[in-house]
Order: structure tokens, then C-alpha cells, then sequence
């Protein structure tokens, strides 16, 4: 039965990271176990006689196909580096801290992630449809920043990245997702200040408590000098050195 050449870019359409590395770590054992079974076989075989040759593990196309496995996987595991790096940028992290991460210097870091960029750009152009277009680009630049403004606030850089991404109209997942951290943001906001008024409400009430107090005691004070001025009758006021009765 014929089957097709495998290619790294066949097995990266067919293959996640995870199963691409199953497949390749079974065909890898299995190629072990023949190179350890002819071993065995040469021995056992003594200096006279002819050594019996194992059957092979794996057939050619197998053999191809662990070699293009192997790119595969070496081509996956650096696109999910570099959305680390996108990630721990967006986290705030400074080319020095990823350089540190990658055991690299923060210059190799930056010029990896840029060519990264510039190869994305350049898939898009000849695919149509993958890789970076120029929105994504443009964000995708200004989120890697400049080793020079390495020094400048990391959220200035930050909100440029998101304002970039909103400017170009863009609805996909993206913008979904900061449309939600913002109603996220706004519905605490409104609970803080709810709370807020809250907390204060008892102090106001209690301020003014006695206030109203007083108001109503010098409502019935004045009510009561009206009636008996209406009666003719004057206040009763104490007498200075009276001694009483005698």
C-alpha cells in the first residue's frame, strides 16, 4: 500500500505537541528495541557461526516519519516559546527576565521574538489566512516593545498594545475577552462604591440624631411660652433671697 511522503508540515497539520510526542516516543522505542535485539542477536551468535538478524522495527516510511516527527515537535515546541513570551510580556516580565528564563541573553531573546514576528507576517502574506496579518503584527510589535524602553513603565506599553488592538475594529476572541475584563472591572467598581455608601449611611444618621433633638425640644419650649403668654399667665420665676414661709 502507498502511502505519502511524511513532511514536518503535514505532521504539524495532523499532530498537537502532545500526540505528535506519543507517536514519536513509540517509534523511537521501537527502534531501541531493534538496535538492542541485533546487539543480543551478534553475541549470542558466537565467532564461527552467522548472527541472526532481528526483524526490523520499523520500515522506511516509519523511519521518515520519525525524522519529520522530530521537527514537528521541534517546530511546536518554538511557536508555544514564543506565546510564553507574549504571555510574560503581557505579565509584565522585561526581555532581561525572559533572557533569564531562556538561559539566553535579553538581545538574543528580543532578536528571536522579532524573526518570529517577521515569519508569522510573511505567512500571512503567502497563505492568505495563517500567521500574523497586519493588525496582528502591529500589536504583536508593540507588545515585544524595544530593548531601549526597557526602562519605561511596562503599563504605558501595555495600554498602547490594547489601544492598538481596539483601533483596528477587530471582534474577534480578543477583543471579547477585554470587553469582559472591562465590565469585570466596572460592575466592581459600582459594588466598591455601593459599599461605600453603606459604611458612611450609619455615621451620617447618627450625626445628625442629635441635631434633631434639639430642634424638637426648642419646638415644645416654644410652643409652651406661646400658651401661656395666650392665658395671660407669665412664667413662674424663682426669687432671689426668698426665705419662705414664716
Amino acid at each position: 500500500m502507498y502511502r505519502a511522503m511524511p513532511t514536518p508540515e503535514g505532521l504539524e497539520r495532523e499532530h498537537t505537541l502532545t500526540t505528535a510526542v506519543v507517536r514519536y516516543n513509540e517509534l523511537r522505542g521501537r527502534e531501541a528495541f531493534a538496535s538492542t535485539a541485533a546487539e543480543m542477536a551478534a553475541d549470542t551468535a558466537g565467532r564461527g557461526g552467522r548472527p541472526e538478524v532481528p526483524p526490523l522495527a520499523m520500515d522506511r516510511e516509519e523511519s521518515l516519519e520519525m525524522l519529520a516527527l522530530g521537527e514537528a515537535i521541534a517546530r511546536k515546541a518554538a511557536y508555544g516559546q514564543q506565546l510564553g513570551i507574549r504571555s510574560a510580556r503581557r505579565a509584565g516580565a522585561s526581555w532581561a527576565q525572559i533572557g533569564a528564563a531562556l538561559g539566553i541573553s535579553k538581545q538574543s531573546a528580543w532578536e528571536a521574538h522579532t524573526r518570529w514576528i517577521d515569519e508569522q507576517a510573511d505567512q500571512h502574506g503567502q497563505s492568505g489566512h495563517e500567521g500574523f496579518d497586519t493588525e496582528d503584527e502591529a500589536a504583536a510589535r508593540a507588545l515585544a516593545g524595544d530593548l531601549d524602553d526597557e526602562s519605561d513603565d511596562w503599563t504605558h506599553r501595555q495600554l498602547f498594545a490594547l489601544v492598538a488592538q481596539l483601533c483596528a475594529g477587530r471582534r474577534g476572541p480578543r477583543l471579547r475577552e477585554n470587553q469582559d475584563r472591562a465590565a469585570q472591572a466596572a460592575a466592581a467598581r459600582s459594588a466598591a462604591e455601593q459599599l461605600h455608601r453603606l459604611a458612611r449611611a450609619p455615621r451620617t444618621a447618627a450625626l445628625t440624631r442629635p441635631s434633631a433633638h434639639r430642634n424638637r425640644s426648642a419646638q415644645r419650649a416654644s410652643r409652651s411660652s406661646t400658651t401661656r403668654s395666650a392665658s395671660g399667665v407669665a412664667p413662674s420665676r424663682p426669687v432671689r433671697g426668698a426665705s419662705g414661709p414664716c
